[in-house]
């Protein structure tokens, strides 16, 4: 690809997406000031969607972890 691009997409177990990122690397921070704007109560686990975006092709296939918070 001629540039790097990834939609994050982070959701509550079992719950609907609270935040929608695009980065341009393969990193993404979601430090603590964030998650508790997110969550009023925060959650044992979040839900964590990736997707490399692709000229040809547009958002790709997800790829969906499951994160437990500290």
């Amino acid at each position: 690809e001629a540039r790097e691009e990834y939609r994050v997409e982070i959701a509550g177990t079992g719950g609907g997406i609270v935040r929608t990122e695009t980065v341009s690397e393969q990193a993404f921070l979601y430090d603590a000031a964030v998650i508790a704007a997110d969550f009023p109560v925060p959650p044992a686990e979040i839900d964590v969607t990736v997707r490399q975006f692709g000229v040809a092709t547009g958002w790709g296939l997800p790829a969906t972890r499951r994160f437990a918070l500290p």
